[in-house]
This record gives C-alpha cells, sequence and structure tokens, in this order.
C-alpha cells in the first residue's frame, strides 16, 4: 500500500470522525465567519439550513441580537477563547419554523496561520437542552408544593431567613382554613384538594411578585409582604379572608362554606424580631383568631400579653 493511499485513507477517517461526532463542530474562516465546514450535529441544531459559503450573521440571522456574534469578534479579534456552560439561545431547529429556546455547552477555538494571524473560529459545544429543563424540573419540585404550585415549607423557610440579613420592615400573614377537615371527611381527599388548590389560585391573584407566599401543609398558608407597613398588610388579610369566604365550592352537589383565619405579625430589623420568632408569633395569633371564633385576623406583638400567655401555655 503507498503512502498516498495510507493518507487519503488517514483523512477519509477524519472526515468520518468529524461528520459524526456526537457534539456539534464547525469552521468558520475569517473576520465575517463564514462556514467552512459543518457536522451533521450541527446542521441538526440549525435545522439543516444550506451555511456552507455563508456568512454566519446571513444564515444564523437570529443569534446576532442574542449576543453570538459579538463573542465571535470577540475571539478573532483577542485570540482568547470563549467557554460557555448551559448557554439560553433561540434557534430555527426547524426549516422556516419558529425560534426553540436551547441550551447549549459551547466553545470558541481561535485557529491560527503558520504566520500565527488568527484565521478563523473553530466551534463545537453539545445540545444540552434536556439535561438543562430536567434539571430545572428537579429544581422547580424541590422547592414547590405538588398541589397547589406555591412555595413548599422548606424553600419558604431557607428563603425567609435571607431577610434577616436585610433592613427593612416586612409583615407575616399565618393563614388557616377554618374547618377543612369537614370538607375533607365528608367530601374526601379529592374534595380537600380542589379546595386548596382554588385557595392557592386566589392567594396568588393578590400578592405582589416581591412577596413570598407558601403552602407549610396540610391547610396552613403563609405569606410574606416585604417592606410593608402594619396598616397595608391588615388590609391586605381582610381582603384575603374575604375572598375566601366568597368561594363558591361546591362537591357532590352540596355547597361548603369556606372562611380563614389569620394570625399577622410585623418583623425585620427594623422591628428587632427575627423571621423564626415571627414565624413563632404568627401561628399563635392564628391559633388566637380560630378560638375567637374563626374567619378574622389576629394581629401580634412582641409585648402582646394575650400572646405571650399563650406561648408560655403551649
Amino acid at each position: 500500500m503507498s503512502a498516498q493511499t495510507i493518507s487519503e485513507d488517514g483523512n477519509e477517517h477524519l472526515r468520518l470522525l468529524f461528520q459524526h461526532t456526537p457534539g456539534f463542530m464547525c469552521v468558520l474562516r475569517g473576520r465575517q465567519h463564514i462556514f467552512e465546514l459543518a457536522n451533521d450535529a450541527y446542521y441538526q441544531l440549525i435545522g439543516h439550513r444550506q451555511i456552507l459559503g455563508s456568512a454566519l450573521a446571513d444564515a444564523l440571522p437570529e443569534v446576532i441580537e442574542q449576543g453570538y456574534l459579538d463573542k465571535l469578534d470577540h475571539v478573532f479579534a483577542t485570540g482568547e477563547p470563549f467557554i460557555g456552560r448551559a448557554l439560553p439561545i433561540q434557534l430555527q431547529c426547524v426549516l422556516d419554523g419558529p425560534l426553540t429556546q436551547c441550551y447549549i455547552d459551547l466553545i470558541y477555538q481561535p485557529i491560527r496561520a503558520s504566520s500565527g494571524q488568527i484565521s478563523g473560529i473553530f466551534v463545537q459545544g453539545h445540545d444540552v437542552t434536556e439535561a438543562h429543563n430536567l434539571a430545572q424540573d428537579i429544581s422547580y419540585q424541590a422547592a414547590h408544593d405538588s398541589l397547589t404550585g406555591l412555595y413548599n415549607r422548606r424553600e419558604f423557610d431557607k428563603k425567609s431567613h435571607e431577610l434577616d440579613r436585610f433592613s427593612g420592615t416586612h409583615a407575616l400573614l399565618y393563614m388557616d382554613l377554618d374547618h377543612f377537615k369537614i370538607i375533607n371527611d365528608r367530601g374526601g381527599h379529592d374534595a380537600g384538594d380542589a379546595l386548596l388548590r382554588k385557595v392557592a389560585a386566589i392567594l396568588k391573584q393578590h400578592v405582589r411578585h416581591t412577596d413570598l407566599l407558601a403552602r407549610l401543609g396540610g391547610d396552613e398558608f403563609a405569606l410574606i409582604l416585604r417592606d410593608c407597613s402594619e396598616t397595608d398588610a391588615i388590609e391586605l388579610a381582610h381582603t384575603l379572608r374575604s375572598k375566601i369566604r366568597d368561594i363558591p365550592f361546591f362537591w357532590n352537589e352540596r355547597r361548603y362554606s369556606v372562611t380563614l383565619s389569620v394570625g399577622l405579625v410585623g418583623f425585620g430589623t427594623l422591628q428587632f424580631l427575627p423571621f423564626s420568632e415571627a414565624l413563632s408569633l404568627a401561628d399563635i395569633a392564628c391559633f388566637l383568631a380560630k378560638e375567637k371564633g374563626r374567619d378574622r385576623v389576629q394581629v401580634s406583638h412582641a409585648d402582646d400579653l394575650e400572646i405571650t400567655e399563650r406561648q408560655r401555655d403551649m
């Protein structure tokens, strides 16, 4: 076998290796980033568009506003490689189709000519969209209640304690549905679950994006109002109580009345009250609201004798 034949076999092997490697690859030449080579994975990522001989800005116009052309220009100008992990990018993955949200691991590596000057860029990476979305789903499930979609107790505790580091006054509402056990016992858990979803939906409609709403478990909910005065917090508590009372809840052709008891306490650095103590006071205040007839708001203060006596009893 001649040396020329061996060389041709080796080149063919390298070409097949490049073409069929699992990660996407392409070679861009010159300052205009002209497509010189691209493998099957790259074609699949971009919807099998005809790109060879075209400038990247013309072949993939959607990436310009997303900053990827700027990244290529920087690598070509400086010779510094670019490495990114799980980068968000919108691509036309189907020919003439809509843009699809993808996530990619990406490397831009400068190609140097024999003179040392940069002549192009070698692009390689992996489409990690599926793995990224799976990780996001797992993270969401770990932080949220599966029934209502609200934060769960673990995430609520985590985010709430972070407020202790910031100055300001916040309000905590500890909320408990009245007579929920009756609905659960008579209608079954399906009825209870349906009611909890309705309640969660109403609560979400009346909170700001900066507030923190969670289902702590069973029929107990908690809401933190950031940078909120006691007056505004009391007003919102009564609004929520009224909205819950107006729920037209029917199950098996039977109507059930739904009411809400709320314990409210202010906390924060200006109140000299950490979250952990505020949660305990709000819980006790909610208990007192139930004792006093339910469907009411009980406001608690650190020097409240009624709350102090209840703490001692407990």
